[in-house]
């Protein structure tokens, strides 16, 4: 068989599963990838304050929360958090030093409650106008099964981003090598480029990256940016 024919085949398949993997990551974007789990129940807040209009206080009775577990546990995008055990600040997610006027990013926050605390008191600040009135829902539970069950359940959507990249890597490094022997127009590359950068834009948007690579949030949200940019030119 000649070496045309099999890189042509070759290239067929590989197009054929890139496609396949980016019809699944669009279909799994239309799910609801923060629904409640198994092992954790919603909490209201008991009391809610707009101290102004970029910041909000959330008051929980202490014991309310030990009752469903030893952890709080709620989605931010582009919030301040801070949260008070009684007079105790126990947890803060603020902008970064080296980084100024940046927001925090979007985050999953774990807080686990001291025992002996009898109220505990949820701060957040709006870092954009365009936040401000964003609900914020909270779940109680154990942090082991809260933390593994979400790792858990992103592990589908995780796998098959980084098998886009995988491929994208590998299409563009066959472009390099067929072109040596055939004559060849730069559409694999576009294509394995266009790949690698939707999976590593669809990688930063699951769960498993926000609570593996959240002290890198900053910098990884702007690498997400970039891919998100340059998807244009290379599916152009």
């Amino acid at each position: 068989m000649k070496v045309k024919t099999i890189l042509g085949r070759i290239y067929y398949i590989i197009v054929a599963v890139c496609v396949f993997l980016h019809v699944v990551i669009l279909s799994l974007s239309f799910f609801d990838n923060k629904h409640q789990e198994k092992y954790c129940r919603s909490i209201i807040p008991d009391r809610e304050y707009q101290t102004d209009e970029d910041n909000r206080r959330f008051v929980f009775s202490a014991q309310k929360i030990k009752d469903g577990g030893d952890c709080l546990r709620f989605y931010t995008a582009h919030m301040e958090v801070s949260v008070y055990a009684d007079d105790t600040l126990i947890y803060h997610v603020g902008q970064q030093q080296a980084m100024p006027k940046v927001s925090p990013g979007v985050m999953w926050n774990y807080v686990g409650i001291p025992s002996g605390a009898e109220q505990i008191q949820v701060m957040i600040r709006a870092v954009y106008p365009e936040v401000r009135q964003k609900q914020i829902d909270f779940s109680i539970g154990g942090y082991t099964q809260m933390y593994s069950g979400m790792l858990y359940r992103s592990m589908p959507v995780t796998f098959i981003c980084l098998l886009e990249i995988l491929l994208g890597f590998f299409m563009v490094l066959w472009w390099l090598i067929a072109r040596t022997r055939m004559k060849m127009k730069q559409t694999l590359l576009h294509f394995g480029t266009f790949s690698f950068l939707t999976g590593t834009w669809a990688l930063n948007e699951t769960d498993a990256a926000l609570l593996i690579l959240f002290p890198v949030r900053v910098e990884i949200v702007f690498v997400s940016a970039v891919a998100l940019i340059l998807m244009v030119p290379s599916f152009v």
